[in-house]
């Protein structure tokens, strides 16, 4: 029953959010192009935020300050589920790169395109320099946006070599790099395990449908958001370096577990 419950409340949050912005299109037409990309970003978030309070799912930031909520970036994070993007936007107003096939999903697809996400077809290199000039674009003007360097998802338990494409979108803008590691830590109160890691991350030829319904009956999940310190791209000319650097801030033990035990005093849940 309570699957059946959040599922009918999953629908019905989004449903409400494509028709706000739908009938605000036309509104926002006269809005500056800045402007409409605020409105984008705050909406997404509010509509991550009701999705994190639905799925039960609290997230404990820490390394977070103001500066980071203030400033516009280029995001960077590791990649285990489509949960990412909601944990990311629940925190951080941003615009999103998706792959192509993200828009073609019903109802998750309509918002992301009425959310101003950049899609990208990762088999087409064209594709990929076209989204990453746009994703320069939006920097440019002081309109962050969030990438998945990795490229698709993975099980978690290691990070995949970062590809340097849109490393190069914020040397063109100038506009510096934020990584973000998310820890997925708890589910119904137990440690994640080797067993239970599947319930969150979805990779691989997972089908969508069947692991969103079982992600449906949790009691709650706790995830860990690490912000790490930006990267700034001034005196790079290449994106390549800058991605070694992200990945290794990401990826390394310290920083995903042994920064945690350190700042664990300093951690700020976040309510959703």
């Amino acid at each position: 029953m309570r699957r059946i419950v959040r599922l009918f409340s999953f629908v019905i949050i989004s449903i409400i959010f494509l028709a706000v912005g739908i009938f605000a299109r036309p509104i926002l037409i006269f809005a500056s192009e800045p402007a409409r990309n605020r409105f984008s970003a705050r909406g997404t978030q509010f509509w991550a935020r009701l999705v994190m309070r639905l799925l039960n799912m609290k997230i404990v930031t820490r390394g977070l300050k103001p500066e980071h909520l203030d400033n516009h970036y280029l995001f960077v994070s590791n990649h285990q589920s489509y949960l990412d993007i909601a944990i990311i936007a629940s925190i951080f107003p941003t615009l999103f790169v998706a792959k192509r096939e993200v828009g073609n999903w019903p109802i998750l697809g309509w918002l992301a395109k009425l959310a101003g996400t950049i899609f990208v077809n990762r088999e087409d290199v064209r594709s990929g320099v076209s989204s990453a000039f746009r994703a320069s674009r939006l920097l440019r003007i002081g309109t962050s946006v969030q990438v998945f360097p990795e490229s698709t998802t993975s099980d978690g338990t290691s990070i995949l070599p970062f590809k340097p494409l849109f490393f190069a979108s914020a040397i063109r803008a100038q506009a510096p790099i934020l990584p973000v590691t998310i820890n997925f830590q708890a589910i119904n109160g137990s440690e994640v395990n080797g067993t239970s890691r599947d319930l969150l991350c979805w990779y691989g030829e997972m089908d969508f449908l069947p692991h969103f319904w079982s992600l449906l009956s949790l009691d709650s999940v706790d995830v860990s958001l690490m912000i790490h310190g930006p990267i700034e791209p001034i005196g790079h000319r290449r994106a390549t370096p800058l991605a070694q650097i992200a990945e290794e801030r990401i990826r390394k033990k310290e920083g995903r577990e042994g920064r945690e035990g350190k700042e664990g005093k300093e951690g700020k849940e976040v309510e959703n």
